[in-house]
């Protein structure tokens, strides 16, 4: 039998199994569906709300029916006990130690519900996943992000190759090693994900490098957390420009919001001169260059050779990627695109609920 106890702010229910719950009443008034939309929106705003006072409540079948000076309300009691909130994803760390087999997926394979669902909630999890057999065609890297997400446009177009170029800007489009480094930090907000698609590999080198910056961050908590908050609150300045553009940002290396990690901006081809007191400068610098270290470890990266054929997805929040030099006179071609990551939970929790 279902118990209830009330005091003058909050109910709690207590369920035959233990569980118990306490809600303010001010959040089963807010929470009123009365209030609410068929389609669960709310209809009002919060201090529009009557008075929270509940002359009488009951449970009545499978509904808490609470009976306030302005009306009558009825809840479902399933709803109370689980309503479904979530924390946000449970994101797993990793390191050099990672099975990189465990995250590829076999193209073919990804028509089946059940491997797509597993290939999402794969980088949903782990920052990033690799599908093998692609067909090798133009622009395929979009169509296969448009099973999932949308892509998304920027100033690179609505997708970039990258090989070497003669006349290249950007360092990705020479044969040069990039160190590890997230996309466009200069950007708000920058693309929350990115997919790469290998065409061509017939050179050596070029193997990709990737770190999970959660992991890295998390690392700096435990074992140097005077430098993870200066990482974490003190603004530094990204800055890209050429003939079409001129993007510039100023914010924290790693958002990590109530020690929740978010983000990681770290790109040492568009970061710009800190900007800060020169007291506060000389510990950034230890804190900044301590990052450089982890980043710069192979304890902490995964590397392996993209074959054509070969697509990668990772979040650009949260996943670092690079790659080792190459040999000019060989061939590589890879096309990309960016998108967002909330595309991507939105088609996993849409699956997940059929």
């Amino acid at each position: 039998m279902i118990k209830l106890a009330a005091t003058s702010t909050e109910l709690t229910i207590s369920w035959p199994d233990g569980v118990s719950r306490q809600y303010l009443w001010k959040w089963l008034m807010d929470n009123d569906p009365r209030r609410r939309h068929a389609g669960g929106q709310k209809l009002e705003q919060t201090f529009d709300m009557p008075e929270c006072k509940a002359m009488h409540f009951s449970v009545e079948s499978d509904q808490l029916v609470v009976e306030w000076t302005s009306g009558k309300s009825h809840f479902d009691i399933d709803w109370l006990r689980d309503p479904g909130l979530q924390d946000g994803p449970v994101l797993i760390h990793w390191d050099r130690t990672l099975d990189v087999e465990t995250l590829s997926f076999n193209y073919a394979q990804l028509q089946e519900n059940a491997t797509f669902t597993a290939f999402l909630q794969a980088v949903t999890d782990y920052g990033w996943a690799r599908i093998e057999g692609v067909p090798e065609e133009s622009v395929n890297v979009c169509e296969f992000a448009e099973r999932f997400t949308f892509v998304r446009e920027t100033n690179y177009g609505r997708y970039f190759d990258v090989k070497v170029d003669g006349s290249a800007v950007n360092l990705a489009d020479t044969a040069l090693a990039l160190p590890l480094h997230t996309d466009n930090p200069y950007r708000e907000p920058p693309p929350s994900l990115q997919v790469l698609h290998c065409l061509l590999a017939d050179t050596e080198g070029g193997d990709t490098i990737l770190a999970d910056g959660a992991a890295i961050s998390a690392k700096l908590v435990d074992e140097h957390p005077a430098q993870f908050r200066l990482l974490a609150e003190t603004p530094v300045q990204f800055r890209f420009a050429d003939e079409t553009c001129v993007h510039e940002s100023s914010i924290p290396v790693i958002q990590a919001p109530a020690g929740n990690f978010y983000q990681m901006r770290f790109n040492s081809r568009s970061i710009q001169p800190f900007q800060m007191p020169t007291d506060v400068m000389a510990d950034y610098y230890s804190a900044y260059e301590l990052l450089e270290r982890y980043l710069s470890d192979p304890a902490y990266q995964v590397r392996f050779r993209l074959a054509p054929g070969d697509l990668i997805v990772f979040s650009n929040y949260r996943v670092l990627h690079g790659r080792s030099a190459y040999k000019s006179e060989g061939r590589r071609h890879l096309q990309g695109c960016y998108a967002d990551m909330d595309g991507l939970r939105s088609t996993l929790a849409r699956l997940k609920a059929t």
